[in-house]
């Protein structure tokens, strides 16, 4: 199925900021990690029901099941005038500016993403959510992660996650449990845990410390985006997907 995103409003509008999620109009540092905080909604599509079904919602990010297409709806941070709405993954970006129509804002703003299989299914490739407000810079980040991984993974690898003070299991709910995510500030410690010896590769932007038995992973968040692999031992089509966010600090809007 081919990629898309499918606008629901009609809007119209100037670019008016650069896109991604560290921006440095006006009040936030470019240089600096901030927590994804971004509220949003991701409904999936039940191709048997031909209906949207489930439904999740997250606190700047999340990881849902894999489906053929998403709902996806944006919630900016209270208050705000949304200049521009941005959606951008390892293949494409969306822009739009002055997302102020129907009162979107206080409502939410939704669109469908369907991802370019492939390509946004494979690997590593979240997708980033980005609202700005040009002058009184309460912008909002958050990322969607979604439940795919390697085309060769044919069995999923469990974990136990210790994330940000919360554990549990990378199966719950409806997910494979061959994928898991945390967001953490950078330098804290965090764990994820399997019940075989595992082989690890660090796919992007960082590294940790293998432990002597290959299963117990204590490590510090590291700054910024961070993927990690990890595959039985024994069995590489047996694979494990941990996508993490280490951010330095948390975004403080309205202050001059």
């Amino acid at each position: 199925m081919g990629g898309g995103l499918r606008l629901f409003h009609g809007l119209i509008g100037i670019a008016l900021l650069a896109s991604g999620c560290f921006t440095p109009r006006p009040k936030l540092d470019p240089n600096i990690n901030y927590q994804r905080d971004l509220r949003f909604k991701v409904e999936t599509w039940d191709d048997n029901k031909g209906a949207y079904r489930n439904v999740y919602k997250f606190d700047g990010v999340g990881l849902a099941i894999k489906a053929n297409k998403y709902k996806i709806t944006l919630y900016p941070p209270k208050g705000s005038r949304v200049d521009m709405l941005t959606a951008t993954s390892c293949h494409r970006e969306f822009k739009q500016a002055d997302p102020k129509t129907d009162g979107w804002f206080s409502k939410g703003y939704s669109f469908e993403y369907d991802p370019a299989e492939n390509i946004e299914t494979r690997k590593s490739c979240p997708l980033d959510f980005g609202s700005y407000e040009k002058k009184g810079g309460r912008h909002g980040c958050g990322m969607l992660v979604l439940d795919t991984i390697r085309d060769n993974v044919t069995k999923p690898l469990l974990a136990k996650i210790k994330c940000n003070g919360e554990v549990y299991q990378s199966n719950r709910g409806q997910l494979s449990g061959s994928v898991s995510v945390c967001q953490a500030k950078a330098g804290v410690i965090q764990k994820i845990k399997f019940d075989i010896k595992v082989d690890m590769e660090a796919i992007q932007g960082c590294k940790i410390k293998v432990p002597d038995n290959g299963k117990d992973f204590m490590y510090i968040m590291p700054e910024a985006d961070c993927v990690l692999y990890f595959c039985d031992w024994f069995d590489d089509k047996r694979c494990h997907k941990h996508v993490t966010y280490g951010y330095d600090y948390i975004p403080i809007r309205g202050i001059e």
